[in-house]
C-alpha cells in the first residue's frame, strides 16, 4: 500500500526529476515576477491582478519546494509545513478560481456599456464591484477564513490512518469540489466570451489539464489507495503543479507582452491575428490614410470602420474610451444649438469622468480636476473636454487601434470600405476611385483637435470655440494624396 509519511528519502531518479523541475521553476519565476512588477500597468498583466498573481505563483512554488525537500531529506517533519500550506491554500488559490467570474462580468459589462448603464440592480452593482481588485480580495479572504475552521474541525474529528496528509487531501477535495460547483456556471459561460487578453485560453488550459486529473487522483488516493502502485508518490502532484502554474500562469502572460508571440498565439488559437505578410499590406494601406488626418478621426468618419472598431474595443474592454470620444465629438458639434448645455455637460461628466462613474475612463488627475473646476464654476465651452479627448485619442491609438490593426477583422473592414486593391497597394487611380466612393456615401463631420506629440502622424488644425460646426472641416480623406 502506498505510504506517504516522508519516512524515507525517494529514489535517486525521483529526486533528480523533482529537483530539476523545481530548479527550472525557480529560474523561470524570478524574471517572471520582475516582469510582472515592471509591466503591472499593461492590460495583459493588469487584468490578471498582478498583486494576487504573484502570491498565487509563490504559493505553488513554495509548496513544490517543500515536497522536493521532503523527497531529498525524508524527514517526517516536512508533513507539518505541507499541512499548514494546505490549510491556508484558499487564501491564495482563490485568485485563480475567481478569474472565471471576473472575465464573464467584464465581458457582460463591456457589452452593456453599448446599451443601458443606468440599471442599478443588485446583480449589476455586484458585477461592477467584482471586476475591481478590492472586491475579489475580500471574497478571497472570506473563502480562506471559512475554509480554516472547516479544515481544522474535520482534521480533529476524522482520522484516516496510514498517511499523514490523508485528511488534508480529503478536506481539500470536499471544499474545492463545492467551490468549483458554485463557480461552474461562470466557467461554462466563458465559452461565449470574446476577449483579447487570452484569459479564457489560460483558464481553459489549466482547468482542463490539471483540475480534473488532480481531483480524481486525490479522491481515489484517499478512498482506494490500493489502486495505486507502490512506486506512486502523491507529492509529485504538488511538484508538477508548482512547475505547471509557473509556466502557464506566470511565463505565458509575460510572453504575451511580446507582440510577435501574441500575434502568433492569436493566429493559431483564435484564428484572428494577421501573419507578417498580411500585416505589412494592411500597415501600408493605413499609412497612406494618415497624412491627411490621424487614423482615429478617419475611423470616426466612416460608420463601417467605427462599428468594427467598437466591436473590437468591446472585446478589448476599452469601449468606454470610444464612447466618450464619440460623445465629445457630438458635444462640440451640437454645442451652439443645445438648449440645456448644463445637462449635457453633467451627463458626460457623470457617465465617463467622475470617479466611480459607470463608464469611467482612464484620465489623469489633472484632466479630471480641470473639468470638475469648469463644471463647478459653470465655465462651459465647446472645448472644455478637449484635453480629455486628446488623452483618450492617444489611448485609443496606442492601445485599442494598434491591437485592432493586427487582426483579420480590421483587414476585412478596410477591404470592404476601400477595396481589395487598396489593401494590397495597387494603382493610385483605383485607390482614389474606391476612397472617393466610400467617403462620399458615409461622411461625418468631426471637429479636429490639437494633436499631441504621442498621437499618430497627422496634421489636424485646432477648432476655435467661436467657429460654428457647419464651418468646421471634416476629416474626409484627400484622395489625391493617397
Amino acid at each position: 500500500m502506498p505510504n506517504f509519511t516522508f519516512a524515507q528519502p525517494s529514489s535517486t531518479a525521483a529526486i533528480a526529476v523533482s529537483s530539476s523541475l523545481t530548479l527550472v521553476s525557480s529560474v523561470i519565476l524570478i524574471p517572471v515576477i520582475i516582469t510582472i512588477v515592471i509591466k503591472r500597468d499593461h492590460d495583459i498583466i493588469k487584468y490578471r491582478n498582478w498583486q494576487t498573481l504573484i502570491l498565487f505563483l509563490l504559493f505553488f512554488h513554495t509548496l513544490g519546494i517543500i515536497q522536493t525537500l521532503s523527497m531529498i531529506i525524508g524527514k517526517p517533519q516536512y508533513c507539518e509545513p505541507t499541512i499548514v500550506m494546505m490549510a491556508i491554500s484558499f487564501f491564495f488559490i482563490s485568485h485563480f478560481m475567481l478569474v472565471s467570474p471576473s472575465v464573464v462580468f467584464h465581458d457582460r459589462l463591456n457589452h452593456r456599456k453599448l446599451t443601458d448603464t443606468n440599471d442599478n440592480s443588485v446583480y449589476w452593482r455586484f458585477a461592477r464591484a467584482f471586476v475591481k481588485l478590492p472586491m475579489r480580495l475580500i471574497i478571497s479572504f472570506i473563502i480562506g477564513t471559512i475554509y480554516l475552521p472547516f479544515f481544522f474541525i474535520y482534521n480533529k474529528f476524522v482520522d484516516m490512518p496510514d498517511d499523514c496528509l490523508m485528511n488534508v487531501i480529503f478536506t481539500n477535495i470536499i471544499y474545492r469540489t463545492l467551490f468549483i460547483l458554485i463557480m461552474g456556471y461562470f466557467t461554462y459561460a466563458l465559452k461565449s466570451v470574446k476577449e483579447m487578453f487570452f484569459l479564457r485560453f489560460e483558464i481553459t488550459t489549466i482547468t482542463i489539464i490539471t483540475a480534473p486529473v488532480q481531483l480524481l487522483i486525490s479522491f481515489f488516493y484517499t478512498i482506494r489507495p490500493d489502486l495505486f502502485a507502490d512506486w506512486f508518490d502523491y507529492r509529485w502532484l504538488y511538484v508538477l503543479m508548482g512547475f505547471f502554474v509557473t509556466v502557464v500562469n506566470g511565463l505565458f502572460p509575460c510572453l504575451l507582452l511580446n507582440d510577435k508571440f501574441r500575434r502568433w498565439i492569436g493566429h493559431y488559437v483564435y484564428g484572428d491575428m494577421l501573419d507578417d505578410d498580411q500585416l505589412d499590406n494592411l500597415d501600408a494601406k493605413i499609412k497612406k490614410l494618415q497624412p491627411n488626418g490621424d487614423i482615429i478621426n478617419i475611423i470616426f468618419s466612416e460608420p463601417r470602420l467605427l462599428e468594427s472598431f467598437k466591436d473590437f474595443a468591446t472585446s478589448n474592454w476599452s469601449i468606454e474610451n470610444v464612447l466618450l470620444y464619440e460623445q465629445v465629438v457630438k458635444f462640440k458639434i451640437d454645442y451652439n444649438n443645445m438648449r440645456v448645455v448644463d445637462q449635457r455637460v453633467h451627463e458626460i461628466y457623470d457617465t465617463y469622468i467622475k470617479n466611480g462613474s459607470p463608464l469611467e475612463v482612464n484620465l489623469t488627475f489633472e484632466i479630471k480636476k480641470e473639468i470638475k473646476n469648469k463644471i463647478t464654476n459653470s465655465t462651459f465651452s465647446d472645448d472644455m473636454y478637449d484635453n480629455a479627448q486628446i488623452h483618450i485619442r492617444e489611448l485609443m491609438y496606442n492601445d485599442t487601434f494598434m491591437l485592432w490593426s493586427k487582426t483579420s477583422a480590421c483587414k476585412e473592414i478596410f477591404t470592404a470600405v476601400y477595396g481589395t486593391s487598396s489593401i494590397h497597394g495597387n494603382s493610385t487611380d483605383e485607390n482614389s476611385r474606391v476612397l472617393r466612393s466610400a467617403s462620399s456615401s458615409h461622411e461625418m463631420t468631426i471637429p479636429t483637435i490639437p494633436s499631441s506629440t504621442t498621437s499618430p502622424s497627422s496634421v489636424p488644425s485646432s477648432v476655435p470655440s467661436s467657429v460654428h460646426p457647419s464651418t468646421v472641416l471634416s476629416t474626409t480623406i484627400d484622395v489625391n494624396q493617397v
